[in-house]
């Protein structure tokens, strides 16, 4: 997928296309925004708490109209995505790689997901935890190795075929 294509659905961009309920409002806070790039000071507290609620309201309504929402596991418990998504499957690619508590932070917010799949290779790619206390709790062994046993394993690579 090309880089503008991306753009094209990213969140960043959808609520800002003509026609979107808040997009005249973001066009005015990005235009006060740039107008004082050089002095942000002139931008209020005020205003910046505004456009703050302008752009979650309008996150939030533009995932109503998605069936489907690409974001990290932490992004999953921001307000935009909690109150914005009514969440059916869950799917964490490269899970083997992704620390225990990460990959549950989509499990716990969105606890009455009818389906979690998780995609990865724990012989591959497993987390990078440097502290050692972390190391000693476990946090290096991910939830897609710690259930690797109860797992379907696929014993054809399709991307590689």
């Amino acid at each position: 997928m090309t880089d503008r294509r991306l753009q094209d659905i990213s969140l960043h961009f959808l609520i800002r296309q003509k026609g979107k309920p808040y997009s005249q409002r973001i066009e005015q806070f990005d235009q006060l925004f740039a107008a004082n790039q050089d002095t942000p000071e002139n931008v209020s507290d005020l205003q910046l708490e505004r456009y703050r609620k302008t752009i979650l309201d309008a996150s939030i309504e533009e995932l109503k109209n998605h069936d489907i929402v690409l974001c990290t596991c932490s992004c999953a418990s921001s307000k935009r995505v909690v109150s914005g998504t009514n969440i059916a499957q869950i799917i964490i690619d490269e899970c083997a790689m992704c620390m225990e508590p990460d990959a549950l932070i989509p499990l716990v917010t969105f606890s009455s997901a009818e389906q979690v799949v998780l995609i990865g290779d724990h012989k591959q790619l497993q987390p990078i935890v440097l502290n050692s206390d972390a190391k000693n709790l476990g946090l290096q062994k991910s939830m897609f190795e710690r259930y690797a046993g109860r797992a379907i394993m696929l014993n054809i690579q399709y991307r590689m075929v």
